[in-house]
């Protein structure tokens, strides 16, 4: 059996699941291959799966040439007639910052999918709901194992990050997409009463660098100056903050989950995410929006979930998490292990191939 997934790995992403799955495959036997290039360009014979995640990386994430759709119907098209399986991860509902042409590709991939994979029952019930004749199977989101989660202790970490000891550390890790995230955390921060809070977000300041390289000199120098400001007026107010576009290196972010008290997922809308099985992997608790898949999985382990609308239950779902649940974070990882772990999740996805193949042998 011959897979082709339609993702180029490389070094520069701060998202290594593909990676993780593809280094699993290849231990377990199965003939893989991670490119985007082969799905464009190898023989439409060449391979028996093809595996999607995210659509941007077929047509571009940057993408402004409308005749790709024209392309990938064609392209996808060639494969079916050669009875070649299309199976697709649903990561996203909608493109993060998509335009109208990676919008129309998502509707390409999911109409022309043979199967698509959910990451809990939330994803499953809304897009049957589009698409009723569609076929679903849900296979959850697997850890990142191997990637950190036996690094140093909480204190050895806040040391190695000059953090105070014995603060309670709110870790927000992801970009900050919109202004909305940002006045919703710091909003529900400061009405948040504990004397020895402290906020962690690295990637929380949009439309401000240090290092702004705008072709304009005067918002080149307003955006530099304007995070300097911020920054420094922030940490008077207990809360690190960096500019929302740098990617905080793997070995960086892993001290500052260790150094964390809890995960704050900081999304008003969500599908998943994946800073969840990673708090889960370093045993954190965490606190999310009661939305997607994130909403479903928080409730179902005993995690704090929050109105996104209503900044005081966030307020609330950190007060519990302080007061509490003291146990949540070991409860967390337990489960995990249980059920997300990539030798599981991996061997569900060699069998959604397998049962796509029919008869085949991996």
């Amino acid at each position: 059996m011959k897979v082709l997934i339609a993702y180029q790995i490389n070094s520069s992403t701060d998202n290594p699941f593909v990676e993780i799955l593809y280094n699993y495959f290849v231990r377990s036997g199965i003939e893989v291959v991670a490119s985007v290039k082969e799905f464009w360009e190898a023989s439409v014979s060449k391979y028996d799966i093809i595996h999607f995640h995210w659509p941007e990386e077929v047509v571009g994430w940057n993408v402004s040439d409308t005749s790709v759709l024209s392309r990938l119907r064609t392209r996808i098209g060639s494969y079916k007639e050669a009875r070649v399986k299309l199976v697709y991860t649903r990561h996203n509902a909608i493109p993060h910052y998509g335009n109208t042409i990676i919008t129309e590709a998502y509707k390409i991939i999911e109409e022309y999918s043979d199967v698509v994979v959910h990451m809990a029952n939330y994803s499953l019930c809304e897009f049957q709901q589009k698409y009723p004749n569609s076929r679903n199977v849900i296979i959850p989101h697997h850890l990142y194992e191997g990637r950190g989660e036996d690094n140093v202790s909480q204190l050895v970490a806040r040391e190695k990050l000059n953090l105070p000891a014995n603060s309670f550390i709110i870790l927000c890790s992801g970009k900050f997409r919109k202004w909305e995230e940002v006045r919703m955390v710091l909003k529900s921060f400061f009405q948040f009463k504990d004397k020895r809070k402290l906020l962690l977000a690295p990637r929380l300041l949009p439309g401000f660098s240090p290092n702004s390289n705008h072709s304009n000199k005067f918002k080149r120098r307003v955006s530099k100056l304007g995070y300097r400001a911020l920054t420094s007026l922030l940490r008077k107010l207990h809360v690190i903050a960096g500019n929302n576009e740098h990617i905080v290196a793997e070995a960086l972010f892993y001290l500052q989950l260790s150094a964390s008290d809890v995960l704050l997922i900081q999304r008003k809308q969500i599908l998943n995410s994946g800073n969840l099985p990673l708090a889960f992997l370093f045993r954190k608790p965490v606190v999310g929006p009661d939305a997607g898949n994130v909403g479903e999985i928080l409730r179902i382990t005993g995690n704090p979930v929050f109105d996104p609308m209503k900044t005081g239950t966030i307020v609330d779902a950190l007060n519990k998490i302080k007061d509490e649940c003291f146990d949540l974070g070991q409860h967390n990882f337990e489960y995990a292990k249980k059920y997300w772990g990539i030798s599981i999740v991996g061997q569900e996805y060699i069998e959604l191939y397998c049962t796509l193949r029919r008869n085949c042998k991996p």
